[in-house]
C-alpha cells in the first residue's frame, strides 16, 4: 500500500479538502458514450492511447472528489472517459482567503 495525499479543490466555495489515495489501486476506467466500465485491453489502439495520455493527467493528483454509493473516488473526465480511483480517507480541509473578494 503506498498513500499519497491529494486535494479536492473547492475554488468556488473557498476550501480545499485533503484525501489519501493509494496509487498501487487499481483505475476503473469509465466510457461515457457506452455508459459502462471498460477494460483497457478491451479498447481499440487510439483509446488505448488516449486513456494513457489520461493516466498522465490523473496522476497529477488535481482531480475531483465523487460519491458513488457508499464509497467516494476521485475522478477525472477526459474526452468521452472517466478515470476512477477509490479515496482511501480524508485527512483535513484548508480554508482559502481570498483577498480579492468586497
Amino acid at each position: 500500500m503506498k498513500l499519497q495525499k491529494r486535494w479536492d479543490r473547492r475554488y468556488d466555495q473557498g476550501y480545499a479538502e485533503g484525501y489519501l489515495v493509494d496509487i498501487e489501486k487499481p483505475i476503473h476506467i469509465f466510457d461515457c458514450h457506452e455508459n459502462t466500465f471498460v477494460k483497457y485491453a478491451d479498447l481499440s489502439f487510439e483509446d488505448r492511447n488516449m486513456i494513457d495520455t489520461a493516466v498522465d493527467n490523473f496522476e497529477e493528483g488535481f482531480n475531483k472528489v465523487s460519491r458513488f454509493g457508499s464509497l467516494y473516488y476521485e475522478h477525472l473526465n477526459y474526452n468521452k472517459f472517466a478515470l476512477l480511483r477509490e479515496v482511501e480517507c480524508f485527512c483535513g480541509t484548508e480554508f482559502i482567503d481570498n483577498d480579492f473578494e468586497v
